[in-house]
C-alpha cells in the first residue's frame, strides 16, 4: 500500500499544470502578496486549518498573535464531539498555556443557533476555534444558521476562524466525510457536503499522511473538477492571512495541494469506475512555505528542514491508524 502511494506520488509529481482559476472570496481577495510583504507582519485576522493530532506551541502561539491584539478573546466552539467537556477544556489549557489570558468555551445545538446570548459570545470573540470529532456535527449545528453568520462576523472584523481535524475539514467549500474509501481512486465516490466556505474553492482533509488519505483527496479533486486539495498532516497548520488567498505552513510534518490545470485529463467513466487522471498538479509543503492559491505558485522558505524521526512502532500505529479511519 505504501509503495502504491509513493510511485503516485512520484507520478503526479512530475505532471505539470498551468493556473486553475478559481472565483476570489469576499473576504478573502485574490490579490497575491508581493515578495517584500512576508519581510512584515501580515495584517490581522484569517483562517487557521489545522490537521489535528498533538500540536506544537508555536501553532496555538500562531493564531493568538494573527489576531493582532495583546489578549484576545479565544472562544472554543467543541460541536464535533459527543464530550465537549472534555475537548473544551484541553483546548482551553493549551491556548492558556501558550499565552491566552482570556479564554471560554461554549457547545449548544442547533435549537440554540439563534439565541441572542450565544450570538453576542461568538461576535465578541477576537479568535474562533473548532477541536476535533466528527465534521457532519459541526455542519448540522451551525450551517446555515444565525451562528454560522457570527462566525463569519468574526471574519470579517478582522478576527481568526480556525479548527483541528474535523474543524479542519468544514473551512472550505466542501467537507469529505468518513464514507469516502481510502484505498482506491474512484470516480464518484467522494461523499462530501457543503462546508463553511470560509476559503472558498478549497476542499480540505486532515491527518492527512499519517492516516493514508492521499487517494481519498485525489479523487475528491477529480470529482470536484475547481477545486484545490488541500491535504493537512497532524501537528500542522495552514495559515491564511486575512485579504491574502496565500497559505503559510506551520508545523512540524506537511501540507500537501493536489488541483487539476487546464493541462489536467480525466479519462472518461461513470460513477464506480477507476478514477483515471494525468498532468494533475502537486505541491509537498513544510514549515515556513507559502503557496499563492490563485497563482499556483510556490515559495519555499530559504532553509532546509530536517524531518522528525521515525521508529518502527511508530511506523506500526501509523499503519494501523490509517486502517481503523473511516
Amino acid at each position: 500500500m505504501r509503495a502504491a502511494a509513493v510511485f503516485i506520488y512520484l507520478t503526479i509529481a512530475a505532471a505539470a499544470a498551468r493556473q486553475d482559476p478559481a472565483v476570489p472570496p469576499a473576504s478573502l481577495p485574490a490579490t497575491p502578496p508581493a515578495e517584500s510583504e512576508w519581510t512584515s507582519r501580515p495584517q490581522a485576522g484569517g483562517v487557521v486549518a489545522v490537521g489535528g493530532g498533538a500540536l506544537p506551541d508555536k501553532i496555538y502561539r500562531r493564531i493568538l498573535e494573527m489576531s493582532g491584539r495583546r489578549e484576545p478573546k479565544v472562544l472554543i466552539l467543541p460541536l464535533a464531539t459527543s464530550e465537549p467537556d472534555t475537548a473544551g477544556s484541553k483546548t482551553q489549557i493549551r491556548f492558556r498555556e501558550c499565552g491566552a489570558k482570556n479564554v471560554d468555551w461554549i457547545y449548544f445545538h442547533r435549537d440554540d443557533a439563534e439565541k441572542s446570548e450565544l450570538l453576542e459570545r461568538i461576535r465578541d470573540a477576537n479568535i474562533v476555534y473548532f477541536p476535533g470529532g466528527d465534521q457532519k456535527k459541526i455542519l448540522e449545528a451551525l450551517r446555515g444558521t444565525p451562528a454560522e453568520r457570527a462566525v463569519r462576523d468574526v471574519l470579517a472584523k478582522g478576527g481568526v476562524v480556525g479548527g483541528t481535524s474535523a474543524g479542519c475539514e468544514v473551512l472550505g467549500d466542501l467537507a469529505l466525510t468518513g464514507k469516502s474509501r481510502l484505498d482506491l481512486a474512484v470516480l464518484g465516490t467522494s461523499d462530501v457536503e457543503r462546508g463553511l466556505e470560509l476559503v472558498p474553492g478549497v476542499l480540505f482533509d486532515q491527518h492527512f499522511l499519517r492516516r493514508g488519505r492521499f487517494l481519498r483527496l485525489v479523487s475528491a479533486t477529480i470529482d470536484a473538477k475547481r477545486k484545490i486539495g488541500i491535504g493537512v498532516d497532524e501537528s500542522t497548520a495552514a495559515f491564511f492571512p486575512h485579504g491574502m488567498r496565500t497559505l503559510e505552513v506551520v508545523g512540524d510534518r506537511q501540507i500537501t495541494i493536489i488541483r487539476r490545470g487546464d493541462d489536467t485529463k480525466i479519462a472518461p467513466g461513470a460513477a464506480g469506475d477507476f478514477g483515471r487522471a494525468s498532468n494533475i498538479k502537486l505541491h509537498i509543503l513544510a514549515d515556513g512555505d507559502r503557496y499563492v492559491l490563485d497563482q499556483d505558485r510556490v515559495i519555499f522558505n530559504d532553509r532546509p528542514l530536517v524531518a522528525p524521526p521515525q521508529t518502527r512502532e511508530q511506523a506500526d500505529d501509523e499503519l494501523a491508524a490509517s486502517r481503523a479511519a473511516k
